[in-house]
């Protein structure tokens, strides 16, 4: 017998969580070792990234986001547990030197076949938002 339903959302929503900690460390530790990790829509052009490309992708954020406080928006999660899969509609709020940071989010999450590590990570991401604050950080305008 596979995972849980509760199995599959403890999981899920503790990798969301990990987030709040704002250390790699934290937000690594739920992957499996052959996690993959995609940022979409494909419209963003960011490449699936394994655990080792998501930890030097991310670790750049880090020093830029400052209070990232995830919230799950948790009457909307949908699980499917023969394919051990989370969907979680995600809100999130952070502080910047550019400004405030406001994002939603649309995770797919498919975890291990005991549930209790994380072995895919589809993230939508709000494309509007995403776009507007991105470019401030790339040319480092502070407002």
């Amino acid at each position: 017998m596979g995972p849980t339903r509760n199995d599959l959302i403890t999981t899920a929503y503790a990798l969301v969580n990990s987030y709040r900690t704002w250390t790699m460390d934290a937000i690594m530790s739920l992957r499996s070792t052959d996690c993959i990790h995609r940022i979409l829509p494909a419209s963003r052009k960011q490449p699936p990234r394994s655990n080792e490309d998501y930890r030097a992708f991310f670790s750049t954020m880090i020093p830029v986001f400052q209070d990232f406080t995830p919230s799950i928006k948790e009457e909307e999660t949908l699980v499917d547990e023969e394919s051990r899969k989370v969907a979680m509609h995600i809100q999130s709020h952070a502080t910047t030197a550019f400004g405030d940071y406001d994002n939603e989010y649309m995770f797919i999450v498919k975890t291990t076949e005991k549930g209790d590590k994380v072995q895919e990570i589809w993230e939508f991401v709000d494309s509007a938002a995403s776009n507007a604050f991105f470019p401030k950080l790339s040319q480092k305008q502070v407002p």
